[in-house]
């Protein structure tokens, strides 16, 4: 089984998590993770974004139809 990613030792799951919690890129920075920069964890960011995206992309079923729509609603 791969590992999760990570960089020098930082987990991207731990960074995207303080992310999640509200957290803006500066105050990851400052306060958890000095040794990595505001630029590496955009970049970090949008492509995890991406990653997401491609892999969910063929994998989410289409919407079914409204049924209101259908109905002439």
């Amino acid at each position: 089984m791969e590992s999760p990613p990570s960089r020098g030792g930082v987990l991207v799951g731990d960074v995207i998590e303080l992310l999640a919690a509200g957290l803006s890129i500066e105050e990851v920075v400052r306060d958890h993770y000095p040794d990595l920069s505001e630029d590496i964890i955009r970049k970090t960011v949008d492509r995890v974004a991406k990653i997401v995206r491609r892999s969910t992309a063929s994998s989410v079923p289409k919407p079914l139809p409204d049924d209101n729509a259908s109905r002439g609603l």
